[in-house]
């Protein structure tokens, strides 16, 4: 036979390759083109003696086409065929717009471009490209318009990179807009003196795939990536769009800038242009994508912004004022007592508003405040402007009290400002100024361009905080307090020191004197007594100048000066021959670097001499003999007497007493009114108030009866969400209502007030009264009591199922849940950007302490409880078994709060169980992105708490579990004289034998565990009132330790130990400890071996004092043993007997039909009572709990959710006695039938002609939480051929280029998933050009699940 070819359009065939009818394969050697073929036969003498079959096929060699789009403009695009071309008849362009094509053009094939005109801005257009002869598509590309109807002040177009710029001369700024085809790409625009990327403003922009747009403004210094600019960004009004492979990003540049890292646009500069990819966030390099105007570019700005428009003023007093728009609200009044000035903004337009101070009626300078409320709570920030731009962050904020919250539409932030600022980037608010207002979007978390329409500014106003209200609600205290004095012992003639609460600001007065005239004199606050992580203060006269300094020790040198000071009241002074320094500190601070002196903490006193003006080592120093409690009470109330710092001298009251009535608390929550009665659709409100001047403050309402708030009818409003109204009101609301003002001062305050709707369903009392319980649980003495005496904190506290430990900025809260066996958990801090920990600790020490760190996820605003445990002092590693359940948090007002579960008792060997006796470790850290970070001073050791939530009891025989053991037998065994036991792993034993003089028992504990071992004698099968034994040995020693366990929780250390005789010994890899207890005991906590006792058994490792077990390793006898003591008894042996032989052990269900995607529980039922351990195996390999497949601790079984095909298999059991090891197993066959997956492959039947290019696509559901495994095409000849394509999303589309007639038939799909299978068929009819359409399938051929007949 003989193959020939032609040209597509030739007229001539040309011979070809010949070759025999037996060989498989010819080739031919072509040039690119598209070509048609023929096979012929022929004799031996090339004559022809058969006609042609099969008929002329087509094919294509070496074409590599790429169209792309590109000068696109508002109203034009050009498309662009490159590479080689088989076509004689040219090429066609059409072009289509929502699905519906416009025009079609038939483009020459010595032409490879084509300009659409008369086109539409801003709009979707798609460009296909198809060779008329071969009919293959060759690109669909789809493109966006320019935004722009009229012409530019400016534009660049080259091949990567398109751009135009717009000159707004009333906003005083430039817009760009960059456009470009590139994948992932950023985009970047500079300026330049001088065509060079060296020391150019930089600008470069991407989306993310999550379609977040970032614009950043950097500064280049050379050749490199660009840093970004280490001031505040000028970049505004940031847009972007991401359509179809097109990136366009726009964004504004102020005309003027006194940024150094900026250059001015006003003017005459080079532009440079580039684009690059992205990797891992970060921009890289452009390489030759990068180019510049050719001559210099010249942006005339015109003239500077007009002042902006003067707004009404509605009310304005010295002390108070207020504009309104039809859009924004702005409100201050000055608050003579604190001496700061309150302000309240409301806006509902825009993301951000702001407030300036300024001296004239323009931008700068002036002291500006932006605010708004995003994902992280409200953010505030003190800023100052010098020029018509961004205002910079000021690196010292005086912003205080700042709240904010959204309110439907609006957005509510407010602020507080001192009347006077150190500070030399704030204007005074005190006296005459002009007060300026804005309102903008955000972008990339940062203020942007306000615009002009969104701007104003007050006529000149007079702010006086020297102005004495009429009627002051109270008088302030005389500065001359009562003072607490402290003289260091055999001191008196170097140095005192004497302090004052004046709580009416909130401020603790201090005086210090020295002999040392020419020297300097210190305080420190410190929380254990030493120098490091102490807040110090220092004062000495130079050169006749006062200098007092705040300053931070953070190791032992010459404490550093603090960049942000609070101190006030500052004098220096000789008086009679001292050196006299004077000063106020606030009660709390929010400044890091500062020790709050309110609470307990440890005086450091210091004197010392100069060289060269600066201070020198001290001389002498002296520590208060304990902690100082300093207590500030606002409104002049009774205070908590302080804590005598002199032994010799008694405790002296730190305030002067109140004249009220001394059972007034000095800080409580109230709501009003006390009581409601109210009609059926009505709408009530409450209101929550708190009676401190503590501004940090959170409001919280609950239902008293445990019921969630009507998400769909109440609203909760109020600066902090003090107000709770419900409407629509409805009998279900009848109840109390539980207001929670958490005071990061006073701790939790609460009230209650009674709701009556309707008849209610409440049985009222005679008395109309409501009982209202308000309540301050802090962790220090009790600030108000009936007498002035302090109130020590027990050493043993008492159990209790609730509690709360306040410190600094953290609130700590928790409530026990001991018959759920859980406790719930709730910290609060108003510092967002910071992580909460907690520690659970014996010994008040962070090593071998179970830590729980919480914060908000600074990128999702998400809660993320954290589980860890501490090895060392540095970051605790994380547990890779967490015991945290039901997290759940966010802001509030502000103020972070997360909530979470920790289970009583754990059976994770790094835990510590919450219920029991242990100190509380609370620290505060700032966050890098999710990671904590070092706390450094913001942590405390609280007193010992101990938390009532683990409840002991045996459990019945039907409920078996690990830990516990079954109910005894009606009669113990027979008295004898020894014994043993062994743990189902045989790692650890216990044998005991009675001394033959009935003196004692001798006891061996054997382990090859490297920890510690232990022994119990219980009268009640639980640990609690249980004398308990522990050994181990460290270095070679033995120790041996007679404890007294009170609870669930770690046993306490006997005070007279009852053993004897201890030694040890090591060998064949056990570790042995042997000692003699007496069978008797007069010592109270004490059990004497002697009569019948349940015998208890565990294992651990060694944490320092800490001795931990979880609930795996630990045993308990199933009967009382009994021990006879009698040296005339007749020796016996007491042993465990054995309890599997009428175990009768099955797995329900017996059988089920079981589809994959249900959720299937096998349950163990068995007849049994001892303690056991259990262990599950598939197909004979062990298996344990995963997120899908669990192994739950309340019953014995598996829980599968969902059940998988993969799970089928046989399942076994086994069940072991913790008393003898002897086990017994039961198995049960796990048959998954599988869902039927449907799937339609697309379309289901089709004609081509041979040298058509089709494609088939299957289309499936599937199930919540399936997934695909695997899918396949099965059509009748194989799919390796080079003409066969699959791609698509798990290989679903599967294309054939060009169709030959051998392709027809049928084609199989078929998909298999973690739940089924399915199955799909098409039939493709092919058609030939010089032949007879292939006859259509008969009606008889049928196709099912499997095959086609």
């Amino acid at each position: 036979y003989e193959l020939q070819y032609r040209r597509v359009g030739a007229a001539d065939w040309q011979d070809g390759s010949y070759g025999d009818w037996s060989s498989a394969t010819v080739e031919l050697t072509l040039p690119d083109g598209t070509y048609e073929t023929r096979v012929r036969g022929v004799t031996a003498d090339s004559q022809e003696q058969t006609t042609y079959t099969p008929p002329a096929l087509f094919f294509t060699v070496g074409v590599d086409l790429k169209a792309t789009v590109e000068d696109i403009t508002h109203s034009s695009a050009s498309v662009l065929l490159n590479g080689r071309f088989a076509g004689t008849a040219g090429w066609t362009a059409t072009l289509s717009a929502g699905g519906t094509d416009l025009f079609s053009q038939v483009v020459p094939v010595t032409q490879k471009r084509h300009t659409f005109t008369n086109l539409q801005p801003n709009k979707v257009y798609t460009v296909r490209v198809l060779d008329p002869t071969s009919q293959m598509d060759f690109e669909e590309i789809s493109f966006i318009t320019l935004p722009f109807a009229t012409p530019a002040d400016g534009m660049f177009d080259r091949s990567g990179i398109s751009a135009m710029w717009k000159v707004n001369q009333a906003d005083q700024r430039v817009t760009f807009s960059l456009m470009t085809d590139e994948q992932s790409p950023w985009l970047g625009v500079g300026i330049s003196d001088d065509m060079l990327m060296t020391q150019s403003d930089i600008i470069t922009g991407f989306i993310l795939p999550s379609g977040h747009i970032s614009v950043q403004d950097r500064w280049a210094d050379g050749r490199v990536r660009p840093a970004i600019d280490s001031s505040s960004s000028q970049v505004g009004e940031v847009r972007g769009t991401l359509l179809n492979g097109t990136t366009r990003i726009s964004f504004s540049l102020p005309c003027h800038s006194d940024d150094t890292q900026d250059r001015p646009l006003a003017g005459s500069n080079y532009l440079l242009f580039a684009v690059g990819r992205m990797h891992s966030g970060q921009i890289q390099y452009h390489r030759n994508n990068r180019y510049f105007t050719p001559q210099r570019v010249t942006i005339d700005c015109g003239t500077v912004e007009e002042p902006p428009p003067s707004l009404p003023m509605v009310t304005s007093t010295n002390t108070s004022g207020e504009f309104v728009s039809a859009s924004a609200r702005a409100t201050w009044e000055v608050d003579y007592y604190a001496q700061v000035v309150n302000f309240v903004l409301r806006s509902k337009l825009g993301d951000w508003q702001g407030i300036g101070i300024a001296n004239q009626p323009a931008m700068f300078p002036a002291d500006i405040i932006t605010g708004y409320v995003n994902a992280s709570g409200v953010q505030i920030q003190d800023r100052f402007a010098s020029a018509h731009a961004k205002p910079a962050v000021d690196a010292s904020s005086q912003v205080t009290n700042a709240a904010g919250r959204r309110d439907g539409p609006w957005t509510e932030i407010s602020f507080s400002l001192p009347c006077f600022s150190t500070d030399e980037n704030d204007i005074q608010v005190d006296g005459e100024h002009y007060l300026l207002f804005a309102i903008g979007d955000l972008t990339d978390g940062d203020i942007s361009y306000h615009t002009m329409h969104h701007r104003g500014v007050s006529p000149l106003i007079n702010i006086n905080c020297s102005e004495v209200p009429a009627a002051p609600p109270t008088t302030p205290p005389p500065l001359d307090c009562d003072k607490t004095r402290f003289v260091p012992q055999g001191a008196l003639d170097v140095f005192n020191g004497e302090w004052c609460v004046n709580p009416f600001n909130q401020r603790v007065h201090f005086t210090l004197r020295t002999s040392i005239v020419d020297g300097w004199v210190a305080l420190g606050v410190s929380h254990d007594r030493k120098m490091v992580s102490s807040d110090i203060i220092t004062g000495r006269i130079v050169n006749s100048r006062s200098v007092v300094e705040d300053r931070y020790a953070r190791v032992y040198r010459l404490p550093e000066v603090d960049s942000s000071s609070q101190l006030q009241d500052e004098e220096t002074s000789v008086v009679d021959g001292w050196l006299e320094v004077s000063f106020s500190l606030p009660c709390t601070s929010s400044d890091m670097s500062d020790v709050s002196v309110y609470g307990d903490h440890y005086f450091i006193f210091a004197t010392g001499v100069m060289e060269s003006n600066e201070l020198y080592y001290h001389q002498q120093r002296w520590i208060t003999p304990r902690p100082v409690h300093i207590e500030c009470i606002p409104d002049n109330r009774t205070a908590v007497p302080s804590a005598s710092t002199t032994p010799d001298t008694p405790p002296t009251a730190a305030t002067t007493a109140s004249t009220q009535d001394p059972t007034d608390s000095a800080h409580e929550a109230i709501i009003e009114p006390e009581s409601i009665r109210t009609s059926i659709s009505s709408t009530f409100t409450l209101t929550c108030r708190q009676t401190s001047r503590d501004f940090l403050v959170s409001f919280e309402w609950r239902r008293t009866d445990g019921k969630d708030l009507p998400i769909d009818r109440y609203t909760v409003t109020g600066l902090r969400g003090e107000i709770l109204t419900i409407r629509d009101a409805q009998e279900d609301d009848s109840t109390g209502y539980r207001c929670e003002a958490t005071s990061f001062v006073f701790g939790l305050l609460t009230d209650v007030a009674e709701v009556v709707v309707g008849d209610g369903g409440i049985t009222t009392t005679s008395s109309p009264a409501i009982s209202t319980t308000t309540s301050s649980m802090l962790s220090v003495s009790p600030s108000v009591t009936s007498s002035p005496v302090t109130t020590e904190i027990p050493a043993t506290p008492e159990p209790s199922t609730s509690g709360i430990r306040v410190y600094k900025n953290l609130v700590v809260s928790w409530s026990a849940d001991p018959d759920r066996g859980h406790v719930n958990f709730v910290m609060r801090s108003n510092l967002p950007n910071h992580w909460m920990g907690m520690g659970i600790s014996n010994d008040d020490k962070m090593v071998f302490s179970d830590i729980i760190t919480a914060f908000l996820s600074p990128f999702d605003g998400k809660p993320i409880v954290q589980d860890r445990y501490a090895t060392r002092y540095g970051v605790p590693e994380l547990d890779e078994s967490s015991q945290i359940s039901n997290v759940d948090g966010g802001l509030v007002n502000g103020h972070m709060r997360i909530s979470f579960q920790l289970p009583c008792m754990s059976a994770d060997d790094k835990d510590i169980p919450v219920s029991g006796q242990h100190y509380l470790l609370l620290a505060l850290g700032p966050l890098m992105g999710d990671d904590i970070q070092y706390h450094a001073n913001l942590r405390k050791v609280t007193d010992k708490i101990n938390v009532h939530c683990y409840v002991e009891k045996p459990l019945t025989p039907s409920v078996p579990a690990v830990v516990t053991t079954a109910a005894p037998t009606t009669a113990p065994s027979v008295p004898g004289t020894s014994g043993s036991f062994t743990n189902p792993l045989d790692n650890y034993r216990v044998s005991w034998r009675v001394h033959d003089d009935g003196s004692g028992v001798g006891m061996t504990l054997s382990t090859t565990h490297d920890g510690w071992m232990g022994f119990g004698i219980s009268d009640n099968q639980l640990m609690t009132d249980s004398d308990i034994i522990t050994a181990h040995v460290e270095s070679g020693r033995a120790i041996v330790e007679d404890r007294w366990a009170k609870g669930h929780y770690h046993p306490e250390i006997d005070s007279s130990s009852q053993v004897s005789g201890v030694s040890s010994r090591q060998s064949d890899g056990w570790t042995s400890v042997s000692f003699t207890l007496p069978c008797s005991s007069d010592d109270s906590q004490d059990i004497g071996l002697r009569g019948d006792h349940w015998f208890l058994f565990a294992v651990g490792r060694v944490q320092g004092n800490i001795l931990p077990h979880t609930q795996n390793n630990m045993w308990v006898s199933r009967t009382p043993v009994s021990i006879s003591c009698d040296p005339d008894a007749t020796p016996s042996t007491t042993s465990e007997p054995p309890v599997t032989s009428s175990a009768l052990l099955t797995i329900q269900p017996s059988s089920r039909d079981v589809s994959a995607g249900d959720s299937l529980s096998l349950v163990a039922d068995y007849s049994t009572d001892f303690n056991i351990s259990i262990s599950w195996m598939r197909n004979g390999v062990q298996f344990f709990n995963t997120p899908r497949v669990m192994i739950p601790e309340e019953s014995i079984g598996v829980q599968f959710n969902p059940v998988l095909l993969s799970d089928a298999g046989e399942y076994t059991l086994t069940i072991t006695s913790l008393v003898d090891s002897t086990s017994v197993t039961a198995s049960y066959n796990l048959t998954v039938e599988p869902r039927i997956i449907p799937i339609t492959v697309m379309p289901q039947s089709s004609s081509a002609n041979v040298g058509d290019l089709i494609t088939l696509r299957a289309h499936y559901t599937l199930a919540p939480g399936d997934e695909v495994v695997r899918l396949t095409w099965r059509p009748l000849m194989p799919i390796t051929q080079h003409r066969y394509f699959v791609g698509g999303e798990h290989g679903s589309v599967l294309t054939i280029a060009p169709v030959q007639a051998g392709d027809a038939g049928h084609f199989t799909c078929e998909i298999e998933t973690l739940h089924g299978r399915g199955i799909s068929h098409t039939f493709l009819d092919v058609v030939s050009p010089q032949t007879d359409p292939i006859t259509p399938r008969p009606d008889s051929d049928v196709c099912d699940d499997t095959s086609c007949a």
